[in-house]
């Protein structure tokens, strides 16, 4: 009865007044919280974008670079099972800056040799020498389409051309001997054709075209050895068989 409530309300008012919470700074202090939240969630989406897009740039790189070998894989599978056409088609349907390699055309030109079409071969092994004049790799291959096609001149300064660059590789002694082979110069070319073997004894090409030299020369009993030889180091090497 002392106090009566009008004198605790103003009290209580005056007490509140002085430094207490009120509704207004409860409502100024929730603005200012969501004005930092909405500062601090804003940078984290600046500073998380970036990330963002370089994972998905990287996962596109490798979605792309996965396909390409696959498609290239699979175009090698079909050229090694001898199905040529499937693999000239499936390598001719890559784009232009992966078809125009030395590694792309080599595949086509083989395809092509199995088919026992030369000229286009020959045509297709010219724009590898053109465009990556320091393989090797593939121009034995080369070599044995310009013996089809008894083009001396070009297989000789191809033969020249690989020794020169590497004497350590089977692919340029199959092309000398394949060169004097045209020539009908046998035993040189069957000493090449055994360099190579030295050079590299699983290089089932080699022992084949060392049999088919025999085959001229028409020592038969060296020919089955030969022949044998390339089966055993490659047992899916269709020359040989």
């Amino acid at each position: 009865m002392k106090f009566p409530p009008k004198i605790l309300n103003r009290k209580t008012k005056s007490k509140t007044n002085k430094g207490g919470i009120t509704q207004s700074n409860i409502n100024d202090n929730l603005e200012i919280t969501k004005l930092d939240s909405s500062i601090n969630s804003e940078e984290e989406i600046s500073t998380i974008t970036p990330q963002i897009q370089a994972f998905n740039l990287q996962k596109a790189a490798a979605e792309g670079l996965m396909s390409l070998l696959h498609e290239r894989g699979k175009g090698y599978l079909a050229l090694c099972s001898y199905h040529c056409k499937e693999a000239k088609n499936i390598l001719s349907h890559l784009p232009s800056h992966h078809y125009n390699t030395g590694w792309v055309l080599c595949q086509i030109g083989r395809s092509y040799f199995e088919l026992s079409e030369y000229m286009q071969a020959e045509r297709i092994f010219s724009e590898v020498r053109r465009i990556e004049n320091y393989r090797v790799k593939g121009m034995e291959i080369y070599s044995t389409t310009l013996w089809h096609l008894q083009k001396d001149v070009t297989l000789s300064f191809l033969s020249k051309d690989l020794t020169d660059m590497d004497k350590n590789s089977p692919e340029a002694w199959c092309a000398a001997g394949n060169c004097f082979s045209l020539q009908q110069e046998h035993d040189i070319a069957l000493k090449f054709f055994q360099t190579a073997i030295q050079v590299d004894p699983n290089y089932a090409y080699a022992c084949t075209l060392l049999g088919r030299e025999f085959v001229l020369t028409e020592e038969l009993d060296k020919v089955l050895a030969c022949f044998r030889n390339a089966i055993r180091v490659n047992p899916r090497h269709c020359n040989a068989w």
